[in-house]
């Protein structure tokens, strides 16, 4: 074999033995994580059953891992009939006309993720019992998320995979096939992306609502629930005193200010504990700090001058008691939320006036 057939070879039994790893990782879902939770007294939920919590973590997992059995089986009959593998296209074109239930998984993995989060959120026996499994040999000191993610992933690398094959193919019909099966993985990540784009935002605030920690009351206050909630703005601002991060997040009823803290039992989640000043639209302003106080000079600005540029205080205007300056890390972005915060505030006046006006 000349040296671009054997490349080809190469590039296709990565195709293969990847494959096989991946194939590996599915069972390794029943075995690690399905098998044991379903199993009698194996770990106490904080609502729900178990069977619901297992479908809601890996939804149709055994459908994917069917999938792979078969091209798996079919790629294994095709080595076996040669040393040298001659065509591939057929098998992966074919396989890539039946991509739905990688589509169905993919797009629910986000909200797999986020209800993972809320379980360990409320449970460090569940936390304990994910550790134990990533632990175990099989699974490579490799957390429960990978695992979730695993099918996602691998539906990703296989135009890569399929495209280094093609470019070493020299027979015409072999190489359309494989481009063929490409095109196909493509259209289905697409579609992926497009349906988990326009789920995005709902998401990441039931993700935000379930990791704040509030003051009793405020929950049903802010109604982040709400399906006709919105977040407007997020981002990391700094503590005056230089003391640490501050999490912001404008909504389109009112400003959270937070510190995020790192849940114990719970590898890789984070909790968000809310200042108590949770400013409502109607009260709210932003504007550039005019003065800074002889804190910040002493503290901050020696060391950073270009901070100062960048200090914005978010006003409560019933109450400068509850009003709060923080520092952006630079001056556009000082100016960014500021234009956020008066956007969201014009819309809230926009609205009462036209109520007001209708009666």
């Amino acid at each position: 074999l000349g040296s671009e057939a054997v490349a080809r070879q190469e590039a296709i039994f990565e195709i293969i033995s990847t494959e096989h790893g991946y194939l590996r990782d599915l069972q390794l879902i029943h075995t690690l994580y399905v098998e044991p939770l379903l199993s009698e007294h194996a770990v106490e939920l904080s609502s729900g059953s178990v069977a619901e919590f297992v479908d809601m973590l890996f939804f149709n997992y055994r459908e994917l891992e069917a999938n792979s059995m078969a091209l798996c089986a079919q790629l294994r009959e095709r080595q076996a009939a040669s040393p040298v593998v001659a065509t591939v296209g057929d098998i992966f074109d074919a396989w890539a006309d039946n991509l739905d239930s990688f589509i169905e998984y993919a797009v629910h993995v986000p909200d797999a993720q986020c209800g993972l989060e809320a379980e360990l959120l409320c449970s460090a026996a569940m936390g304990q019992f994910l550790q134990r499994a990533e632990e175990t040999p099989a699974a490579r000191r490799l957390p429960v998320q990978s695992f979730i993610g695993r099918p996602a992933t691998r539906l990703a690398r296989y135009p890569l995979l399929l495209d280094a094959i093609a470019r070493r193919t020299p027979v015409a019909a072999d190489a359309e096939q494989l481009h063929s099966a490409a095109a196909k993985v493509r259209a289905a990540l697409g579609e992926i992306d497009r349906r988990t784009g326009e789920a995005a935002a709902q998401l990441r605030i039931r993700q935000i609502s379930q990791r704040l920690r509030l003051v009793a009351g405020a929950r049903e206050s802010l109604a982040l629930d709400s399906p006709t909630r919105r977040l407007e703005r997020e981002g990391v601002l700094q503590a005056l005193d230089g003391s640490g991060q501050v999490l912001v997040f404008l909504f389109d009823n009112s400003l959270i200010m937070a510190t995020e803290e790192r849940v114990p039992h719970a590898r890789g989640v984070s909790q968000y504990v809310a200042d108590d000043r949770i400013i409502p639209i109607s009260m709210l302003d932003a504007a550039a700090a005019a003065a800074e106080p002889r804190a910040l000079a002493r503290m901050f600005l020696a060391q950073q001058s270009a901070t100062a540029r960048a200090a914005l205080t978010f006003e409560h205007i019933g109450c400068s008691a509850l009003s709060r300056t923080l520092v952006a890390a630079s001056a556009a972005e000082r100016d960014a939320w500021v234009r956020a915060v008066r956007r969201r505030v014009r819309v809230a006046q926009t609205l009462v006036e036209a109520h007001t006006d209708s009666r």
